[in-house]
């Protein structure tokens, strides 16, 4: 072998050997970013995913010093850190706070610089939001080379979406434990409200001269829409009424307080002895309409006036969907009485209609009681409601009982059907009775 060949032969092995420690390096930086995406994509935390990027920068770029900003899940807020010999400091700063690193996040495309100190600033973006920024200092050659910028590049879209996905999660967290203390507080207004409703809903039994009447009921929420109310009109009038209001909670419960100041201011609106359910009803229904609320609420309402002299009930229906019905327990016989009317709403404005006054007789021991329909709607099986029919059958069983004690027969056999069907309605008990 010649000289010629032996040169030639060196040369050769010279590049051979600067292509491996290429390929080697390649190699390594490969692997080193493959490391940094798969640690990056399984952490969900926003402070590791921050020190993960701030010591991946340092050992993909060589650098001495290491800052990194991002945004914080509040607004207009950063997170600052700071990496010098090895240890991070962070400070949690306003955008207004930045100084001029604050160019750097809402710069489009790398900044560098090789005079003096060099440098690289790396924007973070996700499809266009200015996430933060890296900015590496301290080279120790003093030079930045492509392999490290086009490394940089990659990292940085990878930073980018991984944040903003710890910002995301971070946001729902916060927002979580918002509702959560949200709840917690309209969960002890709710339970306020409710003794409220319940101090308007008494329950027991009041007496008006030869007659008593019962009220009681049970609620399925904290605050429900049945509601009723009793009061003396005059020395020898009763005002007396049972209303389911549509839907439950807040909006239901509100409602519930406009009824009875309504009904008891239009009653005051009656000069002398001259008071009739039907023109309460006509005066409740134009001022529910001032109310201005919206279609989905509405009253059903029956309402009666109860004359102790001459033992009669005038009543009235304004779209209550459960007939009144009337215990002759001296005849051993349980009616009801198919009362129609249109509801308390906003549905009928153009409408020209009157409610009716209908006349009931109340011999001795005799008991007109009124329901809503949460004890309706229990069910005798799978397929069919206990209904009206049933509701009387279980009245005609416990005939000659007290109201008190019928209101809890029948709360009893609602009780069951909810646990075996799931049934979920208020249900109101009003129960007047003749004494003598």
């Amino acid at each position: 072998m010649n000289n010629r060949e032996k040169i030639y032969l060196l040369e050769e092995n010279e590049k051979l050997h600067q292509k491996l420690k290429k390929m080697s390096l390649q190699n390594d930086a490969l692997l080193m970013l493959t490391d940094f995406t798969s640690t990056l994509l399984v952490t969900t935390d926003l402070e590791k995913v921050s020190y993960i990027i701030i010591e991946h920068a340092k050992k993909l770029m060589n650098g001495k010093n290491i800052k990194f900003i991002r945004k914080e899940p509040e607004i207009d807020t950063y997170a600052y850190y700071k990496m010098e010999n090895n240890y991070i400091k962070k400070k949690i700063l306003k955008r207004n706070q930045l100084g001029k690193e604050c160019f750097f996040i809402y710069c489009n495309k790398f900044y560098i610089s090789s005079k003096d100190k060099a440098f690289i600033a790396v924007p973070i973006k996700y499809e266009g939001e200015n996430i933060g920024v890296i900015i590496v200092e301290g080279f120790d050659s003093g030079k930045i080379e492509n392999k490290n910028i086009k490394l940089m590049d990659i990292c940085s879209k990878i930073c980018g979406i991984v944040i903003k996905n710890c910002l995301l999660m971070a946001q729902y967290e916060n927002e979580k434990k918002i509702i959560s203390e949200q709840n917690k507080k309209m969960s002890e207004d709710l339970k306020y409200a409710q003794k409220i409703q319940e101090y308007l809903l008494p329950r027991g039994k009041q007496h008006f001269g030869r007659y008593s009447l019962y009220c009681n009921h049970i609620q399925a929420q904290y605050l429900g829409g049945d509601f009723y109310d009793v009061f003396q009109y005059s020395y020898n009038k009763i005002i007396f009424y049972i209303a389911d209001i549509s839907g439950h909670g807040v909006s239901s419960a509100l409602l519930t307080l406009f009824l009875k100041q309504a009904v008891r201011g239009i009653a005051k609106t009656f000069k002398n002895d001259y008071v009739y359910p039907s023109k309460i009803l006509e005066k409740l229904h134009h001022r529910f309409n001032d109310f201005m609320v919206e279609e989905e609420l509405y009253i059903g309402i029956l309402i009666g006036v109860l004359d102790i002299e001459k033992n009669e009930v005038i009543i009235s229906n304004g779209g209550h969907n459960v007939e009144p019905i009337h215990l002759k327990t001296e005849k051993k016989q349980v009616v009801s009485y198919d009362f129609e009317g249109l509801p308390i709403s906003n549905w009928f404005k153009d409408l020209q209609f009157s409610y009716e006054d209908n006349k009931i007789y109340l011999d001795i021991n005799d008991k007109l009681i009124l329901l809503t329909d949460g004890a309706t709607e229990s069910r005798l099986n799978e397929n069919e409601l206990l209904g009206i029919k049933g509701i009387k059958e279980i009245l005609f069983k416990n005939i000659n009982l007290d109201c008190d004690k019928k209101f809890n027969e029948l709360l009893k056999y609602t009780a069951d059907s909810t646990k075996i069907y799931n049934v979920n309605d208020d249900i109101a008990f009003l129960c007047l009775k003749r004494e003598d």
